[in-house]
């Protein structure tokens, strides 16, 4: 899955929960980090970083299911959490 439809495909996921974000941008690596910076990270990332894991395990399954499994291989990550 390349960067554009990656940052797109997180940017809508955030749009559709009505969550206001300042920049979503992908970082390629070992592994790829989708960096979402917002003001509302507290309510991104919940107790634990429970709601957070259940927005990654969405992201991902949207991801598999539109592009493959292999598009599903990412990490969100909310203002360096």
């Amino acid at each position: 899955m390349d960067a554009t439809a990656l940052k797109h495909l997180v940017s809508s996921l955030l749009s559709a929960l009505d969550i206001a974000v300042d920049d979503v941008s992908v970082r390629e690596g070992s592994r790829t980090v989708v960096a979402v910076t917002s003001p509302h990270s507290k309510e991104l990332i919940g107790p634990q970083g429970e709601t957070l894991r259940a927005i990654n395990s969405i992201a991902r399954r949207l991801a598999e299911t539109k592009y493959g499994e292999k598009a599903a291989s990412f990490l969100i990550d909310v203002n360096g959490y």
